[in-house]
């Protein structure tokens, strides 16, 4: 599966009130699409961002979900009938995209959750003794 099908899904199962999901597929393309955190990222080993051919994982024991073969996906995408007409550079542009914009939803979804807390917790009083 593609990487920029794969953010899209992410996407719109973050749409479905999952928006864990957004924060998954920014944290899981993040360096892709916005490079490598220094300090985080660095660990001076360049073999841990290489996929290993014979079981589809990435250096450490976890699985690459971006690179599973999907066999038995009967999707009708319209991305699945031109797949050799994209290029590498269209494809990291749809990345981008998917991801930026699962960026935004997480935020806008987490910031919702935090004021709705922080209102429960400042008027908590105003609830009585049967809450």
């Amino acid at each position: 599966m593609r990487e920029d099908v794969l953010a899209r899904r992410m996407f719109y199962g973050g749409c479905a009130l999952l928006p864990w999901l957004w924060l998954v597929n920014v944290l899981y393309f993040r360096k892709q699409v916005y490079g490598p955190i220094p300090f985080i990222d660095s660990s001076g080993d360049d073999d841990n961002d290489r996929v290993s051919s014979e079981s589809n994982h990435i250096a450490g024991g976890v699985p690459d979900i971006a690179n599973i073969d999907d066999d038995d996906d009967d999707d009708s995408d319209d991305d699945a009938s031109n797949r050799d007409d994209v290029t590498d550079e269209e494809i990291k542009m749809e990345l981008r995209k998917w991801v930026s914009r699962s960026g935004i939803g997480s935020l806008i979804g987490f910031t919702i959750l935090l004021a709705w807390n922080i209102s429960f917790q400042v008027a908590r009083n105003s609830f009585g003794p049967e809450w």
